[in-house]
């Protein structure tokens, strides 16, 4: 039997609890990013996380990761951003899909 959409928000309202924070990584060093907010749908969980990297050229975010309340890791997701040390930051949107697969 298929979730319900009250399942779905369910499961949305979980893991919005569970996530405090967020990282980012360039080369082989995770960085603390800020999470500036979470905004919870019917099957999906959107956030808008900030990097603020002090490097002095060009990198890369490869990867961010997000951890639980007990400070373990929750999610990872692989990236290839680009950050310019002419920018003053980056805004990122990540959005977590929820969906039942049978």
């Amino acid at each position: 039997m298929p979730f319900s959409a009250k399942a779905f928000r369910g499961l949305v309202s979980h893991t919005h609890k569970e996530i405090v924070s967020a990282k980012y990584k360039i080369g082989s060093t995770y960085h603390d990013a800020i999470i500036n907010s979470i905004e919870e749908k019917d099957e999906e969980l959107v956030m808008h996380l900030q990097f603020n990297p002090v490097v002095t050229g060009e990198v890369t975010v490869s990867e961010i990761a997000l951890y639980d309340t007990s400070g373990e890791l929750f999610y990872k997701k692989a990236e290839n951003i680009k950050f310019n040390p002419s920018n003053e930051g980056v805004i990122v949107k990540l959005t977590i899909n929820f969906m039942e697969v049978s």
